[in-house]
């Protein structure tokens, strides 16, 4: 009878421990596609965003150009890394500096990217301040 009991309660964990598998497997498929969508649509909403010729750029080499109010001209990279990805560009298009500020670690890098450019155009001055230059 005890033995019985035993087997009984370890079919029942074995049931329960396949079930959170399963379980743990589904979460994952559904959090990988929830993250895709949020990347497409964070992606688009940038793009949304872009003038046509930012756009163009950004598609063909990964990178836009943003102009501050101050004049000055940046180039924002799309990167694997969300640091060092604006550079201050010269009077010939070379490489001045390069700036590193950037939103939370958690969010897509299309909205990372479209509130680099939102700041460097609308708040140039704050965003020179936070940044670290290398």
């Amino acid at each position: 009878m005890l033995g019985r009991s035993i087997k009984t309660r370890v079919k029942d964990y074995v049931a329960t421990l396949q079930a959170i598998q399963a379980l743990e497997r589904q979460y994952r498929r559904d959090a990988g596609a929830i993250r895709k969508a949020t990347r497409d649509r964070a992606e688009k909403l940038l793009l949304d965003y872009l003038t046509p010729e930012q756009r163009e750029t950004y598609r063909r080499k990964g990178w836009f150009i943003v102009h501050g109010r101050s004049g000055r001209r940046y180039s924002i990279w799309k990167k694997d890394a969300l640091y060092c990805n604006v550079c201050e560009l010269g009077n010939c298009g070379e490489v001045v500096s390069r700036l590193c500020a950037h939103a939370a670690i958690n969010v897509p890098m299309g909205d990372h990217l479209l509130t680099q450019k939102l700041m460097l155009e609308h708040h140039e001055a704050e965003f020179r301040r936070v940044a670290n230059r290398i």
